[in-house]
C-alpha cells in the first residue's frame, strides 16, 4: 500500500515515499449512487470501483476535516460525508505540468534487415482514459490465465478474490481509520506537557510521577516555612490528574471532598483544567488555631498539618475568612482558658478535649 495512485487521469500522484509533498488519499464510495456521482464529476472517469483512490488535491478544504488519532503525531484527513471531487486542474499533475500535452513516442522495426523508425503524437490524458476503461477487463483476463495455467478447482478463484478481499480491507482500515475520538485531557497533557507548564499561575508548576504501572499528572503550589531554623520547600496545594480522568485536590496534604464549588471531578478539557488552578490558587486557606500557647494532643480534636498549622478535627480548610468556624470558635475556647488560668493538661477528671467541637 505504499504505491497508491490517485484515480483522477490528469493527476498522477502517487503516495510514495519519496515524493516531497504528501497528500491524503481518499477511497471512492462503496455506495453505488455517491459512486457515480463522483464518475460523473471526474472528466474521463465512467465507473468507479471501491478500491480506487483520489487524492485530497480534488477536493474543496471545506470537504476535508483534519485530526489526529489517538497516541499518534501523524496527521490525518478524512471527508465530510456529501463530499465530491470537483478540483481538475493540470496543477495536480506532481510529475508534470503538461499532462494533457501530445508527446512523441519513438517506435522501431525491422524492414529488409535495417532498423527503422518513426514517431507518432499521443495524447497522455486519452491513453490514461483507455487504461482505466481497459482495468476491469485486464483483471478478468488475468484471473482467467492463472485458472488455467494453475488448474485451480472451481471455486478457488472465488476463494481467491475473497481473501484478497479482506486482505485489502484490513489494509484499508489500518491506513484510513476514521476513529476520530477527542483526546482526553490527560493525553492533551502529554502531548504539549512544556506548553502547558508555562501557562501555569505563579509558584506553581507541573510533574508527571510514576505510581505502579501508572503516570500522574501533579499541580502543585510551593511554598516556603521554617522547620529547625531551615527553610523548606513545602506543598501549600496540590492537584493529582490520573490516566483515567480521575482528579484530586489537596491543602496542606489534607485530600478536599469533590463536592465543594472549587473541586469539580469533571474536566472537559485543558483550557476548564487551568482554569480550576486558577481558581484553586486565589481561594483563602484556613490559618488553623491561632492560639499556640498549649501543647497539641494529636488524639483529640487538634492536629497538625503537614505546614505545621495546628487545625480542628472538623477544619474544611476551604474559608473565605481567616479561620473556619471550628478552628475559629475552638481558638476562642482555648483562649478563655488561657485568661482564666484553668489548668488544661492535669491529671484531673477535667479536660476541654471532654468536649467536642
Amino acid at each position: 500500500m505504499t504505491n497508491r495512485k490517485c484515480v483522477v487521469p490528469s493527476c498522477s500522484y502517487r503516495n510514495r515515499k519519496n515524493y516531497e509533498e504528501k497528500r491524503s488519499m481518499f477511497q471512492c464510495p462503496k455506495d453505488e449512487q455517491k459512486a457515480r456521482r463522483w464518475a460523473s464529476n471526474i472528466p474521463g472517469i465512467e465507473i468507479l470501483t471501491p478500491y480506487q483512490l483520489v487524492c485530497e488535491k480534488h477536493f474543496e478544504s471545506k470537504f476535508i476535516r483534519r485530526y489526529f488519532e489517538k497516541n499518534s503525531n501523524v496527521p490525518r484527513s478524512r471527508l465530510v460525508t456529501d463530499a465530491v471531487p470537483t478540483i481538475f486542474s493540470e496543477n495536480n499533475n506532481t510529475s508534470s505540468n503538461n499532462s494533457n500535452s501530445n508527446y512523441k513516442i519513438l517506435t522501431a522495426y525491422l524492414d529488409n534487415n535495417k532498423i527503422n523508425y518513426q514517431t507518432k503524437s499521443t495524447n497522455v490524458e486519452s491513453t490514461l482514459q483507455d487504461i482505466v476503461k481497459d482495468l476491469s477487463a485486464s483483471e478478468q483476463l488475468l484471473l482467467t490465465i492463472k485458472q488455467e495455467m494453475f488448474q485451480f478447482p472451481e471455486d478457488e478463484p472465488q476463494r481467491i478474490k475473497s481473501e484478497n478481499l479482506e486482505d485489502h480491507i484490513e489494509q484499508v482500515k489500518e491506513e484510513n481509520s476514521f476513529e476520530t475520538k477527542e483526546l482526553t485531557v490527560y493525553e492533551q497533557l502529554q502531548k504539549n506537557f512544556n506548553y502547558y507548564a508555562k501557562l501555569l499561575p505563579e509558584s506553581w508548576s507541573i510533574s508527571q510521577l510514576p505510581i505502579g504501572n501508572d503516570k500522574v499528572f501533579a499541580f502543585s503550589k510551593e511554598c516556603t516555612v521554617s522547620e529547625n531554623e531551615a527553610l523548606v520547600v513545602m506543598y501549600e496545594k496540590n492537584i493529582v490528574l490520573n490516566s483515567s480522568g480521575d482528579i484530586h485536590y489537596s491543602i496542606h496534604g489534607k485530600t478536599l471532598n469533590k463536592n465543594h464549588p472549587y473541586t469539580p471531578n469533571i474536566l472537559k478539557d485543558v483550557g476548564s483544567l487551568l482554569d480550576i488552578i486558577s481558581k484553586f490558587d486565589a481561594i483563602k486557606v484556613c490559618q488553623g488555631i491561632l492560639t499556640s500557647e498549649f501543647e497539641v494532643d494529636k488524639d483529640c480534636v487538634v492536629y497538625k498539618d503537614d505546614l505545621g498549622y495546628c487545625r480542628h478535627t472538623n477544619c474544611i480548610l476551604i474559608t473565605d475568612k481567616e479561620q473556619c468556624n471550628s478552628c475559629y470558635e475552638y481558638s476562642q475556647y482555648l483562649l478563655t482558658i488561657m485568661i482564666n488560668n484553668i489548668p488544661v493538661f492535669n491529671n484531673g477528671p477535667f479536660s476541654f478535649y471532654d468536649q467536642v467541637y
